[in-house]
């Protein structure tokens, strides 16, 4: 509430507030469960798209690493349909995310949903590995079929 405050008097006095600033106020925003106020914050100092992918982009991330997955998917499928572009980091991070709540086919969901939507996500080989353990483990083969060959195309 105190940074809140600040970020009042901030732009009471024509003041813009910086990436750090934002950055944490939407840490500490999330870590309270306080996801609507952190939204809230986003839209009041991002001005373009390129800000607003970032912060929102951050507040999944922050939300993932506090283990609020649902609240976060929420956020990131949002973002996708109101038009943003996740960087690579949102996307390992929601995937690997929803895979470690044991929701396989919710995550693979959504991986297919964004290769087939051309925006293929350039994940990293263990947010790969984490996908086709899981859909095996679950004995969803024609998904973790699916997921090996396309790994096999692209060399992973």
């Amino acid at each position: 509430m105190e940074a809140l405050g600040v970020l009042d008097r901030m732009e009471d006095t024509g003041l813009q507030p910086n990436g750090v600033i934002i950055t944490a106020l939407i840490d500490g925003l999330s870590k309270e469960g306080r996801v609507e106020e952190a939204r809230k914050v986003i839209d009041r100092v991002s001005i373009g798209s390129e800000k607003h992918n970032k912060f929102y982009g951050l507040l999944v991330v922050s939300l993932c690493r506090i283990g609020k997955t649902k609240e976060a998917e929420k956020i990131f499928r949002m973002m996708i349909a109101s038009g943003m572009k996740p960087n690579d980091l949102v996307l390992s991070t929601i995937i690997k995310a929803i895979f470690l709540e044991d929701r396989v086919l919710d995550g693979f969901g959504l991986f297919d949903s964004l290769e087939k939507s051309g925006r293929s996500p350039a994940i990293d080989s263990d947010i790969y590995s984490i996908m086709l353990a899981g859909l095996c483990e679950k004995s969803h083969l024609v998904e973790a079929a699916k997921l090996a060959t396309l790994m096999v195309e692209r060399r992973i």
